[in-house]
């Protein structure tokens, strides 16, 4: 699975949450080169499922995750403006 215009950082995070799902029998990604901006997937899964579906898990809970936190900061910092 290739991804365009992206870096370590999203590369170790999809990574990461790959191996949250107990259906990945490996997750591994490479960013063949400094300058281009494309991060490599390989994803191996059982029999259960296909490494696109659970990519698309994987990237659908980053999501959600990072959702949360969004609310989570704009709560903290709401209370910490004064009125």
């Amino acid at each position: 699975i290739t991804v365009e215009k992206e870096d370590h950082t999203v590369g170790n995070l999809v990574r990461m949450q790959l191996h949250r799902d107990d259906q990945i029998v490996f997750a591994g990604y490479k960013v063949e080169h400094p300058l281009e901006h494309r991060v490599l997937f390989k994803v191996r899964t059982s029999d259960v499922t296909t490494p696109l579906e659970s990519f698309k898990s994987a990237l659908n809970c980053l999501e959600s995750e990072c959702a949360d936190l969004e609310i989570q900061m704009a709560n903290k910092v709401g209370h910490m403006l004064p009125r």
